[in-house]
């Protein structure tokens, strides 16, 4: 499964821009019902039964799910640290620690079994007779590999907070932020080699579009290569983004920072990157929802 193929589909369902429409006064009649505008989809009323069909669409996904889940994780953690921080006996602190706590567990049993689908990718990477671009499908490799080893041990992990198996919790959680820090990696040295590759085809594409704007050719087509460069980019710079959060939030869990230069990053901070993480991540699914 290609990286950048993937960016390239899930780039083209993103809703293309509103085109401005001209209407006359004598062909149209402006209604207006209580001084307010009707919404098409989400447009500037939020509440609207599209916009709340597109919710619950949203949330039957397995992905849109965990993405909420995990908001209300990683918030849970950043307002529990402060609060406690400011009185370690306040009441809404501890609340928030239990959200944080419960929460963290109920998403973990979703991913029961989700390796499966990490070695079906492998599979198709390992099967596949174009390989690509080698420095992306070896890193994918790497990446679908990590990922593998994270949900398996984390897995296990799970099992053993249930108390079905009667192994060391900590050692397991250990081994998968392991292959939860090297996937984030993979995926972010993917992402900012396809953007890396990316602005330098923006930048070729500008200077023809500059040439042909000069020479008086037709600037349809140039336009609208740019446009979809433009989404792919902002997709990529999306991605960058959630994935750096990633690496700090699993580095973290696996006390990367700690043996490494002493330093590790406080409850408040991992909660806030996680939301980051989340909400970039949510923001891409609901675009993807129809």
């Amino acid at each position: 499964m290609n990286y950048s193929k993937e960016v390239k589909e899930q780039t083209s369902t993103t809703p293309s821009a509103p085109t401005s429409v001209s209407t006359t006064s004598s062909s149209t009649t402006t209604k207006s019902s209580g001084g307010n505008n009707k919404a098409d989809g989400c447009g500037t009323t939020c509440c609207t039964m599209a916009c709340y069909s597109k919710f619950c669409k949203f949330m039957e996904g397995s992905k849109g799910r965990d993405k909420f889940g995990k908001i209300i994780q990683y918030g849970s953690r950043a307002l529990k640290y402060y609060l406690l921080l400011d009185d370690p006996k306040s009441d809404w602190g501890q609340r928030f620690d239990g959200l944080y706590s419960t929460t963290a567990t109920a998403r973990k049993l979703w991913r029961l079994l989700k390796s499966l689908n990490e070695f079906e990718s492998l599979y198709k990477l390992f099967t596949q007779k174009d390989l690509g671009d080698p420095v992306v499908y070896y890193l994918q490799v790497l990446q679908k590999t990590s990922y593998a080893a994270y949900w398996a041990f984390d897995n296990v992990g799970y099992l053993i907070r249930a108390k079905f198996l009667k192994l060391d919790k900590k050692e397991y959680s250990i081994y998968a932020a392991y292959g939860w820090f090297v996937g984030s990696v993979a995926y972010l040295l993917i992402a900012s080699y396809e953007l890396y590759k990316l602005n330098g085809k923006m930048a070729k594409k500008s200077r023809e579009y500059k040439q042909a704007k000069q020479d008086g050719k037709d600037l349809a087509e140039l336009k609208k290569g740019l446009v979809e460069l433009y989404k792919k980019r902002v997709r990529l710079v999306s991605d960058v983004v959630r994935f750096w959060c990633d690496v700090i939030v699993s580095g973290q869990t696996a006390d990367i920072f700690q043996q490494l230069f002493g330093y590790s990053v406080h409850d408040g901070h991992m909660g806030i990157l996680g939301v980051i993480s989340a909400v970039l991540n949510s923001q891409q699914i609901w675009q993807e929802t129809k």
